[in-house]
């Protein structure tokens, strides 16, 4: 948003305000119009107007019945959350995938890393691919036996030393 144009939502959301302020302390002070708890609701409104003429163009939605307001910078944050928390989702199964210990402790973090999948925003596809190699290993570890012939090369190139 521009300075100029930031500074006219400002002097709107200033001006509405004050007008609205100053007509319901008018109403309040002559000859009681209006009670205390009117004007102090009154009051609050005014300032949850002026509030939104001032983000009118942040405002992503404005949701009085259920008190939700969302800005169109915390739906981008969001979804920043969203691309590191799989990244670091990724990061930790390619880490189950190699790392050493017991067939429970595996079988835990890959539990562990399925949940935080299923909490941030990806499709199953996508969900699947992530966990194909470490629930494969989890089930190498517990019964080789158990193993498909594709799964047995799927882990052979695992321990492969190629680069």
């Amino acid at each position: 948003m521009k300075e100029s144009e930031n500074n006219f939502y400002t002097r709107r959301a200033s001006i509405v305000c004050l007008i609205s302020l100053i007509f319901f302390t008018y109403l309040f002070s002559s000859d009681s119009r209006i009670s205390g708890v009117v004007y102090l609701g009154l009051a609050s409104l005014s300032a949850l107007c002026g509030l939104i003429i001032y983000f009118s163009n942040s405002i992503k939605e404005f949701n009085l019945k259920e008190m939700k307001v969302i800005l169109e910078k915390t739906q981008t944050v969001k979804q920043e959350i969203n691309e590191t928390a799989l990244n670091m989702v990724e990061i930790m199964a390619y880490q189950s995938v190699y790392s050493s210990g017991s067939w429970l402790n595996r079988k835990k973090l890959n539990d562990k890393i399925e949940t935080f999948l299923d909490n941030v925003n990806i499709d199953f596809s996508k969900k699947q691919s992530i966990l194909e190699l470490p629930r494969l290993m989890e089930k190498f570890m517990k019964d080789k036996e158990s193993l498909t012939e594709t799964e047995k090369e799927k882990v052979e190139k695992v321990f492969e030393l190629k680069e």
